[in-house]
């Protein structure tokens, strides 16, 4: 092994520069130059240490400034055309003498009928009373082949009341009386 260092000694003392740099402060004993960061990695570590610090910098900007309200709409109003002038009226010269006001055209307009808005009355359902049964005082209407008493619905009907011989029942605000078998 002494022969290979001996051998090594010899050749960096020959040429130190072909040797790799850690090698040649072992062999010679005396250090090499150590080079700085390249141009191209500062440029670099510049340009990231500027975006680090611009954007927050930049957003917080953003939002201290006040907010634009956008400008107000401005509707142009068309020139709309004067009412046909139906008739022409002369008038009479003024008895006293005052400044002379006259209005020589007057502008009639058609009136216009309101037409009644008819009612639409709702359309009944089908129901068919064919029996009222009674226990003491609770009475029980059978209506399209259910049993029901006062208060109950079928559909949107209300009974409001079953007597001896009909009911009184009740749709959309509109009361009827429903006869056995009718």
């Amino acid at each position: 092994m002494s022969l290979i260092q001996d051998a090594l000694k010899r050749k960096t003392e020959e040429s130190p520069s072909n040797l790799p740099p850690a090698m040649q402060k072992q062999t010679t004993g005396t250090p090499t130059a150590v080079k700085g960061p390249k141009p191209k990695q500062v440029a670099l570590l510049l340009l990231l240490l500027t975006l680090f610090l611009a954007v927050p910098l930049g957003y917080s900007i953003y939002l201290i400034k006040p907010k634009h309200k956008p400008a107000p709409v401005v509707v142009k109003k068309e020139a709309v055309a004067a009412p046909a002038i139906l008739e022409t009226v002369p008038v009479p010269p003024a008895p006293v003498q005052t400044p002379e006001i006259s209005i020589e055209k007057i502008a009639v307009e058609p009136v216009v009928e309101e037409k009644p808005v008819q009612e639409i009355k709702p359309v009944w359902p089908n129901l068919k009373l064919t029996g009222i049964a009674s226990s003491g005082s609770q009475r029980i209407a059978i209506i399209n082949g259910k049993m029901l008493y006062a208060g109950r619905t079928i559909g949107e009907v209300t009974i409001q009341e079953v007597r001896d011989t009909d009911i009184i029942v009740e749709f959309q605000g509109e009361r009827r009386v429903l006869h056995v078998d009718e």
